[in-house]
């Protein structure tokens, strides 16, 4: 691991920006990676990640869509990085040094990374329990969680992204 990055896989119980997050039970294991994507707060499998980056430079390519922001050299491998938020019609994401990408883990076999507006650390289950007061129509949606705040969480479901129609279309 360098100072540009952070492994997910080796992160054990820290946050993904080595700040401290504050959890009920010190002993739970991280379960998800949390995340700004516009006003929405989104987690993430920790199994499902392979890392979280800061924003790295991006070459864009002409003739895509706004949200298509261009392509990346991540590691020596190039990924096509897609502002999530915009891609959702939510608001787009400020470039500030809070923004982060996140990869999916290998083993979607995917090159593409999304960027979101800040890391919001580790978290565990047990913070979360289901919400099903609103139905989500993104298919991408694994499931809505409430906190013990109040808050709303959306866990993000790598497949059905990855194969969206309108994730993959990206020509302007």
């Amino acid at each position: 691991m360098d100072n540009f990055g952070y492994n997910i896989e080796a992160a054990g119980a820290a946050s993904a920006d080595r700040t401290p997050v504050d959890r009920p039970n010190p002993n739970a294991a991280a379960a998800f990676l949390g995340f700004m994507v516009g006003p929405e707060r989104w987690l993430v499998r920790l199994a499902d990640c392979a890392e979280l980056l800061p924003m790295p430079s991006i070459t864009v390519v002409p003739a895509t869509v706004p949200w298509f922001l261009g392509v990346a050299n991540l590691r020596g491998a190039l990924y096509g990085v897609t502002d999530f938020a915009q891609f959702q019609r939510l608001r787009t994401t400020p470039s500030t040094q809070d923004a982060r990408i996140v990869l999916p883990h290998a083993r979607y076999r995917s090159q593409c990374a999304l960027q979101v507006g800040r890391s919001l650390g580790l978290l565990s289950r047990e913070q979360f329990e289901p919400d099903a007061d609103e139905v989500e129509t993104r298919p991408w949606i694994g499931e809505r969680l409430r906190d013990r705040a109040g808050e709303i969480w959306l866990r993000l479901n790598w497949r059905p992204l990855l194969v969206a129609t309108e994730f993959l279309d990206i020509a302007a």
